[in-house]
């Protein structure tokens, strides 16, 4: 069952990466939300009309990916709605690939932006967002956790 609930407190009313969402109890913790389609976190708290929602971007969080078909990886938040990836240097990745969560089935939660090839060791580092302006979002879908 999806539930859809409105986003009522962002950065900087809430801490950074996380958002507060208005709900009548129809939440758990741990349940996986979303916005447009893109896993973005899940909710870690619930109180009497609202739940807090922290993003996988949060800093040290670390959360299994998939790029592409072929290179799978942990993402690290890095905080302020980004993460990295460390991959060895001959894997192809290009600014603009998809990355899938691991955790959620085939959900997508990020996009290449950049790409640092550090020269004297064999691995790049890869950096990527969520795919979309979070100032241009009012509401979330909540699903239960389900690696597909």
């Amino acid at each position: 069952k999806e539930v859809v609930a409105e986003i009522i407190l962002t950065p900087p009313f809430s801490p950074y990466d996380t958002f507060v969402i208005r709900t009548d109890g129809e939440v758990a913790i741990g349940q996986s939300v979303f916005i447009r389609n893109t896993l973005v976190g899940k909710i870690t708290e619930i109180h009497k009309k609202s739940a807090v929602v922290t993003l996988y971007s949060t800093a040290g969080h670390k959360i299994p990916v998939r790029i592409n078909d072929t290179v799978v990886a942990e993402a690290e938040g890095q905080g302020g709605l980004a993460f990295d990836i460390s991959i060895p240097k001959d894997l192809a990745v290009s600014e603009g690939d998809l990355i899938y969560s691991m955790e959620h089935g085939n959900s997508i939660i990020g996009i290449v932006d950049n790409i640092e090839v550090i020269e004297k060791n064999s691995f790049k580092v890869v950096h990527f967002q969520y795919p979309f302006n979070f100032s241009e979002t009012n509401f979330v879908q909540i699903r239960d956790s389900v690696v597909e």
